[in-house]
């Protein structure tokens, strides 16, 4: 699921809620690893400029057959540029039951642009 503006801490600074929706038909246990990410481009080698915002796991998760369970998931916004902050998430996952585990397998959110904080100056400078 793409993550969803959340509210604000005390403090004022943007929540942001990284939902994992699960679906089992069967009865399983879920072993889940979520990464959070703010998406960048780069310019530069390896190419890949995303910023990691962050890791949850569930850990022996049990979902009964036929049930649709939302896992949230929610974190302070980071504020890692100037402007938006277009947010997404990794889930990977393997399904057991009876000993036996599935491999682990990989879906990726869409991505969220969601406006930063930002601070002003309360004073100035003199040179």
């Amino acid at each position: 699921m793409q993550p969803a503006f959340a509210g604000h801490n005390a403090a004022g600074v943007k929540k942001v809620d990284y939902p994992v929706r699960i679906y089992c038909s069967k009865t399983r246990i879920l072993n889940i690893v979520q990464t959070r990410w703010e998406d960048d481009s780069s310019w530069t080698p390896p190419w890949d400029g995303n910023d990691y915002q962050g890791k949850t796991t569930w850990t022996n998760y049990q979902v009964a057959a036929g049930t649709t369970v939302t896992l949230p998931s929610v974190h302070l916004l980071q504020n890692t540029e100037p402007g938006n902050e277009e947010v997404f998430h990794k889930v990977t996952y393997q399904e057991g039951f009876g000993g036996l585990w599935t491999d682990w397998a990989a879906k990726v959110s869409a991505n969220r642009s969601m406006p930063g904080y930002h601070l002003t100056l309360s004073g100035h400078l003199e040179l």
